[in-house]
Formats: structure tokens, sequence, C-alpha cells
């Protein structure tokens, strides 16, 4: 037997104990209709809280046999607003037949006019039903309160942008065809809805806000610099969302043509690595110049992928480019990743190192070394690190060497390096080393150091001469390790 089967006087005793979530889960679950559960609907309407939570549900038939005379007008409209949330249109029309009815102290027909109550709370549902997409509501508002655009302009405007912002083509359709001007535009915060729509990536709304800036540009010829600031921005927007179609439309309107703006707009296309967007760029007649490379591709040169940089080789980027003293690509290439530093310096060919002064090829290495990227100090010193560019200057040695202890690893193939230039470390150079790595804690960079035939000798001898001073640092940081090493290394 179905539960609504069970006798009344029993079904009556089950609703009284029944908490209004079971009830909505029997109501959800079961496959009877609606009208077979006016007994529970009845009884669960003693209380406001149980028709609030009957709108949540969009539960038409609980709300429409609701005992509203226990209720007041703030809890109707409390309900009203939260169907309109919902966009449960019926429900709508049910509770501002209570809310009419209760003010005009009788009952309203489906035909009576109730254009005056409508009117009076339609700013807030206008607000809500565009916000959240309910297209139905909208125009039930329209065209019952028979609303008036310059009434409520602010109104219009909010609904206008929060529906483009969230993605409802519908609503932004029939919100626009009720008169929309270009101070419309502005008054809604279409700087904001600029950066949301770009954001949500949605083609349709894309195209209304391009729609949105002809109209507004057309139609406010008096406000030019506004017109070139929106149209800068859009177009910015348009490009990083790789909207070329509509980013063609606001191009040639002609107001994106300024150079600074011009390279801002290559530096973010190069950012974004997209070759697609480059040659749609190109083909505007943008080339690879002095100012290109130094207002954009200076900038943004760390950030590129190989594939990038190779299209930027193919069309116009040379070697000159990477020479340039007043903003050198080379340093910038340092930073790159190691891929694609290995490619382009292989692409730039053997003559390329020529052309470049020992200052910037020592600095490269010591760069690679504070990366602490193993495999881009080996290509760097394989490639680059000669005896000439140390130049046997202590100063230089000293500091490379000092960089080096920043890793174990990093320290041995630098040490490594100057053997096999024939370079050699001086007394003084190695005790100031050892010292500096006693007193940062580093001891397995002075295992490291010990370890290598060629400084063994030396090392212990170091650590032999100054052990007093060497004991007193490992003491003062507070190293066990270091501390054992440089007793057991010291005069016996």
């Amino acid at each position: 037997m179905h539960i609504t089967e069970l006798p009344k006087d029993i079904l009556d005793e089950i609703s009284k104990k029944l908490s209004y979530e079971d009830y909505v889960n029997l109501k959800l679950t079961s496959k009877v209709v609606n009208d077979q559960f006016t007994t529970f609907d009845n009884q669960m309407s003693k209380t406001g809280g149980s028709i609030i939570k009957a709108c949540q549900y969009g539960m038409e038939c609980m709300v429409e046999n609701f005992n509203y005379r226990i209720l007041d007008k703030n809890t109707i409209i409390e309900c009203l607003y939260i169907v309109c949330e919902r966009g449960y249109l019926q429900l709508c029309k049910v509770l501002y037949k209570q809310l009419c009815s209760m003010s005009m102290s009788m009952s309203v027909s489906d035909d009576v006019n109730i254009n005056s109550i409508l009117r009076g709370e339609s700013n807030y549902i206008l607000r809500v039903s565009s916000e959240n997409g309910h297209l139905d509501i909208v125009k039930w508002v329209y065209d019952t309160a028979q609303l008036n655009i310059s009434d409520i302009r602010s109104v219009y405007c909010y609904s206008l942008h929060t529906a483009m912002r969230n993605g409802y083509t519908g609503v932004v359709r029939y919100l626009w065809s009720k008169g929309l001007t270009p101070e419309d535009i502005m008054e809604g915060d279409f700087v904001n809805t600029i950066y949301e729509v770009c954001k949500s990536k949605n083609k349709k709304m894309i195209g209304y806000l391009v729609k949105w800036l002809l109209y507004y540009i057309n139609n406010n010829t008096n406000n030019t610099n506004n017109n070139i600031q929106l149209a800068k921005l859009l177009f910015k927007k348009l490009i990083s969302n790789k909207r070329l179609y509509h980013a063609d439309l606001i191009y040639n309107t002609g107001f994106i043509l300024n150079i600074k703006t011009k390279y801002k707009i290559l530096q973010n296309v190069l950012r974004m690595n997209s070759i697609k967007c480059l040659s749609w760029l190109w083909s505007k007649g943008v080339v690879i110049d002095d100012l290109f490379v130094r207002e954009s591709l200076y900038m943004e040169l760390p950030s590129l992928r190989y594939n990038t940089i190779e299209w930027l080789f193919n069309n116009g980027l040379d070697i000159k480019h990477f020479t340039n003293k007043e903003y050198c690509l080379f340093e910038r290439l340092m930073e790159c990743g190691f891929n694609t530093l290995k490619k382009v310096l292989n692409r730039l060919g053997e003559n390329y190192i020529g052309m470049l002064s020992s200052k910037q090829i020592y600095n490269s290495i010591i760069f690679a070394i504070h990366t602490q990227q193993l495999n881009k100090i080996r290509f760097m010193c394989n490639k680059y690190l000669t005896k000439k560019i140390l130049n046997n200057k202590k100063d230089n040695i000293s500091y490379l060497i000092n960089q080096s202890t920043c890793k174990s690893n990093i320290l041995l193939y630098i040490i490594k390096c100057m053997i096999k230039h024939d370079i050699k470390i001086s007394y003084i150079t190695m005790y100031e080393i050892i010292v500096e790595i006693v007193l940062e804690n580093k001891y397995s960079q002075l295992i490291t150091l010990h370890s290598i035939p060629q400084y063994t000798k030396l090392v212990s001898s170091i650590i032999n001469t100054y052990n007093n001073e060497l004991l007193s640092n490992s003491l003062s940081c507070e190293s066990l390790e270091l501390t054992k090493f440089i007793y057991e290394n010291g005069p016996k």
C-alpha cells in the first residue's frame, strides 16, 4: 500500500510529525501527482517558514493552496524574491496576486491588471531575474508592469550589464531591444563588463560587446578620448583571447594605431606565445624593428617558447638584435628555459660568441650559477668559458667560485672547469672560499673541495694552518659535522 492510500485521519497524524525535509523527499521521490499531496500541503502550510521553503523548492501545489491570511506583506515579498531568483514564473504570478489581493483587500482574478503592485517591486525582480538569466520573468515584469525605461534607468543598466557578464544572450537581446542609449553602456560600468566577458570567453557575448562599443563610438562622437581608451582596452582583451575576427572590427575604427599602444599589445601577444595572433598583427603592417625589440621583445623574451622565437627569426629577427649594447637580448636570453636557451644560441651560430664581450659572457655564467640549473651551467661553461674570459684575475676567479658554493655539485663542476682550462686557484683565494663555506655552514661543499685530488693538499694545509679560526667559526654556527671535520684535519 502506498502512503497516500492511508485513511485521512492517519495521514493527518503523519503530517503533524513529518519534518519538512522528509516531506520534500517524500514528494520528490513519489510518482504520485501533486494533487494527491493536498493533505500534506495543508498540514505543512501552518507557518510562514514552510511557504518560504516551498518557494525554494518550486512546489506549486503548496504555494497555490497556502493560507496567506496568516502572513504579512513582507513575508510574501520575500517569497516573491526567492521564486524570481530561482526562475519560477508561475509562482511569481501566484504571489503577486496575493500581494495585490492583500493591498486591495479583495481577491484578484487572472485578468486583473496588477500593474501598480508589480511596479513597486519591479526593480529588484528585474535585477535578480536578469542576473540569473530568467528571460521569461524579465519579459513578464516588463509586459505586465508596463515599465518605462527612463523611470528605471540605473536598474535597467545594471540588469543589462550583469546579464552580459553572466552570458545570458536572450536577456541581453531583449533588454537591448527596449531602448539602449550610448549613456546606458557607460552607466553599467562598461570597463568591468569588458574584463568579465573577455574572461568568460563566451563568443556570443564577445560579439555583443564589440557591437556595444561600435554603437557607443558611432553615437558618442563628442567624447573621442573616451572612445579611444575603450577601443584600446577591448582590443587588447580581444587579442589576449585570440578573438581576431572581433579584434579586426575594433582595429578598423582607427583608434588603436597609437605607437605606444601597438607595442604594448605586441608585448601581450608575445607573452601569450600565440603565432596566430602574431601573424594577424604582421598582416596589419607590424615589423621587427629596433622599437619592437626595445619596447616588446626585450621585456617578454624570458617567457617565450622556442617556436615563437623561431617564428620571429623567420620574420625579421636577426643576430644584430642580440648584440645591441643598448638593449642586449643575450642578457634576457639567459632567463629563458634551458632548452630555449640552447636552441637559440645554436641558431645564432658560432660567430655569435665573437660579437659578445668577455664581461657579458662572464656575467651570463654567474647568472646561470644563480639559477642553480646545472644543465644551463654546463652548457654555458662548455661553450663559452675560457681562460681569456676569466683573465686570470683573482677577483673574477674568487667571485665565480664563491657563487658556486650554493650547491656541492655546482661547486664541483666549476672547479673541474678551472682545472680543465688550467686555471689555478691561489692559496689566498682558497682560504677566503673555505672561510666563507664555514661561516655559511656548508659542510658538504667543504667535503667536495677536499675530495678534489688537485686541491686536497691545499685544503688540508689551510685547515691545519687556520684551525683555531675555522673551529671558532664552525662552533658559532653550531655545526657538529663541520666542527668534527675541521678538528680531525687540524694539527695532530
